[in-house]
């Protein structure tokens, strides 16, 4: 009898089961709590991307100074074309003129980005390295370092000479580049020709070889990280502003400079009595 007294009192939660109203509570409360973890966890993960970049800068600034100092403080070119080569063999970019003080191919990607596997160094450093160079997301400024073809060197600028250059401090070398349409590659050099590379910002064009600054800069929180003359590396803040790609209208770190002025002209390397990047 006692037997059946306790059957018939004995709650079904004895089982340890949960309804399906408490089900349901525990499945709300995860779904609220991935609602807010989840942008955290993504905001965090671009943040680091972006201190990756901030990183790779340094060092390809700091692999300058190494070069400056064996080239009696003298910088390397943009790049140093020489024709009737492979492609891959044809230029020398600023990568290849600093590797022997790098010694890593990886600093020439932003942090948004990873190197492919076909970039890999030749035994021979003046071999072909293939065709990946002009790809990678880590740009040379050709206002400040220049560029060279062989085929034409009497009227190249000489390369860029640390002596007797002003504001060497705000004076950007190198910064982060992405194609627009497809932003895990970029461009090894920067030039303001909007036919081909912009350093400023213009939505309004579908052509890829538009904008590699600007989807650079709105990756890195709509700032220009760079890499500068004596070789420190810094991230620009402040407010955005858009215009069209003119000679005029140049940005600086910030990219918050709506016309050219003495500042900009500093970042750039850019002479505004002349119209031309300083010897």
């Amino acid at each position: 009898m006692l037997q059946t007294i306790n059957n018939k009192n004995s709650s079904p939660r004895l089982n340890g089961a949960f309804t399906l109203i408490e089900l349901l509570v525990v499945i709300a409360i995860i779904a609220i709590l991935a609602a807010i973890l989840f942008p955290v966890f993504a905001q965090a993960k671009a943040a680091a991307k972006r201190t990756v970049t901030l990183s790779n800068s340094k060092q390809i600034g700091l692999g300058m100074m190494l070069y400056t100092n064996d080239y009696d403080d003298t910088y390397c070119y943009a790049s140093i074309y020489r024709a009737g080569l492979n492609p891959g063999e044809q230029e020398l970019t600023a990568l290849k003129l600093t590797y022997p003080y790098t010694k890593t191919v990886g600093i020439w990607y932003n942090g948004f980005t990873t190197p492919p596997k076909r970039a890999a160094v030749p035994a021979d450093q003046n071999g072909n390295w293939g065709d990946w160079i002009y790809s990678i997301t880590m740009g040379s400024n050709t206002y400040a370092l220049h560029s060279m073809d062989t085929m034409y060197a009497q009227f190249a600028a000489p390369p860029l000479s640390g002596s007797g250059v002003d504001h060497i401090a705000e004076r950007v070398l190198f910064l982060p580049t992405a194609n627009s349409n497809d932003p895990t590659t970029g461009t090894y050099v920067i030039n303001d020709d909007p036919g081909y590379f912009c350093v400023t910002p213009t939505e309004n064009s579908d052509n890829p070889y538009y904008n590699k600054l600007w989807t650079a800069a709105k990756l890195h929180s709509k700032a220009i990280v760079g890499a500068y003359m004596d070789g420190h590396a810094a991230r620009g803040n402040g407010k955005l502003r858009i215009n069209t790609c003119t000679s005029s209208n140049r940005y600086g770190p910030d990219f918050e400079t709506w016309a050219m002025t003495p500042e900009i002209a500093h970042f750039w390397s850019f002479d505004l009595a002349y119209g031309w990047s300083i010897p």
